[in-house]
């Protein structure tokens, strides 16, 4: 699961969009126009979904969800999708994101990229 700020309409805070495997990768199961990054709008979003799964008698029960690291977005899955092995993994990819923006805010770009020791 992940957002992208971006790409959503001027009237949306985000896109979200929801990757189910298949096969030998992935493909895009949901989209989402969503009006904010509060825990209410994931817990809406999320059963939603859940709710059309049930509908055609599809039952996701996930075991492992790769997410970034939003407090909201972990309390949603969480709350909505009841499964108690749920695993929750952070994306390492908004890892290394976040990790760059802190040694940006620190001033440290120049020393990372100039001192291989660094």
């Amino acid at each position: 699961m992940d957002g992208t700020h971006s790409t959503a309409p001027r009237q949306f805070a985000q896109l979200f969009c929801i990757q189910v495997p298949l096969g030998k990768g992935h493909a895009t199961a949901a989209y989402g126009l969503l009006p904010g990054k509060q825990q209410e709008h994931y817990k809406e979003f999320l059963t939603v979904i859940l709710d059309a799964c049930l509908r055609e008698d599809v039952r996701p029960s996930p075991s492992t969800v790769i997410i970034d690291y939003e407090t909201a977005i972990h309390n949603a899955v969480l709350s909505v999708i009841l499964s108690q092995n749920i695993k929750i993994q952070g994306c390492f990819y908004h890892l290394t994101q976040s990790t760059w923006r802190r040694i940006q805010s620190e001033g440290l770009q120049a020393l990372y990229r100039e001192d291989e020791a660094v």
